[in-house]
């Protein structure tokens, strides 16, 4: 297959500077987790039905 236009010119595209990683602290065993409260779960209040009241019939 020939090649058509002009050639691809090859250009080197600079890295950027990459970040260092990052790197954690060591966990003391003094820095221990504080234990968190017991999360209350709200108790689902039944919904009553709201009745729809029966539309009237049209008077004609």
């Amino acid at each position: 297959m020939g090649q058509i236009g002009a050639p691809l010119k090859v250009v080197e595209i600079p890295r950027p500077e990459v970040a260092p990683t990052y790197d954690p602290p060591a966990r003391t065993p003094e820095a221990e987790p504080i234990p968190m409260e017991p999360i209350s779960v709200p108790v689902k209040v039944p919904v009553k039905p709201v009745k729809v009241p029966e539309k009237e019939p049209a008077l004609v």
